[in-house]
């Protein structure tokens, strides 16, 4: 997959949309009373994700801030609602000022840097041309695009979000980041799986301030904890690209971070673009596997 050809994704047609007012957003009915949010006109393709219980909401991650993603909750639901961030990188956490309660995982750096926001210099590379396929909203102010600081309620793993009638257990998973974690529906059999895997390039390269520090150790190890869920799942939701896919992926990927480590992979020297991220040097080593594929840091 890349940016931007193939666009509009072929995937977007095996879900069922739902009409909103916003021309930013897509929304898709998902089963068991979730709604994945989506930017599909800018390069992160992100995903958030509204989950249903009985007395509250829950939403995975607040997007690119490039629209008001409260208001669209708001007009899919109408009770309260609770935000987690999957880990806390800009892509998912810009309109997190905009609701009373969010949760992150404990880990200084992420609320660290909650706790600061992120500036318009910071985010600039976000929002050029580049950036986008189709205009952005008129509403979206470049010149003073920004982060608000937050203060997160800190999580650890096990907690529980009880939803009324729906648990979602937290499990810590670093890698690509030291606060990622990702959130199991254990009754519905689902696994949000936050940026740790989707179908696309997987980041394992990050090494500065604004990003944090990945661990590729720590990544693998991940997948070799998670990947013993498989046979309780039906799908892993992922945050980037297409949102329902086969649990199988969590083993696939265990055994590329292993192949890497065990040298038997061959990776490509080519130049990332736009996956560095505004983080400096463009050529990197990516490994491409079947469906997917791993940025690593040289060395």
């Amino acid at each position: 997959m890349s940016w931007p050809q193939d666009l509009p994704r072929k995937y977007y047609e095996k879900y069922q949309p739902v009409p909103v007012k916003s021309a930013w957003f897509s929304v898709y009915r998902l089963p068991h009373d979730i709604y994945a949010i989506t930017e599909p006109l800018h390069f992160q393709e992100v995903n958030s994700f509204l989950i249903l219980g009985r007395d509250r909401a829950l939403l995975l991650d607040t997007g690119m801030g490039i629209d008001n993603i409260k208001t669209l909750c708001q007009e899919l639901y109408s009770g309260p609602i609770d935000v987690v961030n999957s880990h806390f990188h800009f892509d998912h956490i810009t309109d997190d000022h905009r609701f009373d309660r969010v949760y992150s995982y404990n880990e200084p750096h992420a609320l660290s840097m909650l706790r600061r926001g992120f500036s318009t210099e910071e985010l600039a590379f976000q929002i050029k041309d580049d950036q986008f396929w189709g205009p952005p909203p008129a509403s979206l102010d470049r010149a003073g695009y920004h982060i608000p600081a937050i203060d997160p309620i800190p999580v650890e793993e096990g907690a529980v979000f009880d939803l009324g009638g729906r648990q979602l257990t937290v499990l810590h998973t670093p890698g690509h980041s030291a606060d990622s974690m990702m959130l199991w529906d254990r009754e519905n059999r689902l696994l949000f799986t936050g940026d740790t895997f989707y179908l696309g390039a997987l980041y394992a390269h990050f090494d500065s301030e604004f990003l944090g520090k990945s661990n590729f150790q720590d990544y693998k190890n991940t997948f070799e904890r998670i990947k013993e869920l498989e046979p309780q799942l039906d799908f892993i939701i992922c945050s980037h690209n297409d949102m329902l896919v086969a649990p199988k992926y969590l083993s696939l990927a265990y055994e590329a971070f292993a192949s890497i480590e065990q040298g038997a992979a061959r990776p490509d020297g080519g130049d990332i673009g736009l996956h560095g991220h505004g983080q400096g040097k463009a050529v990197t080593p990516q490994y491409f596997f079947d469906g997917f594929s791993v940025i690593t840091k040289e060395g």
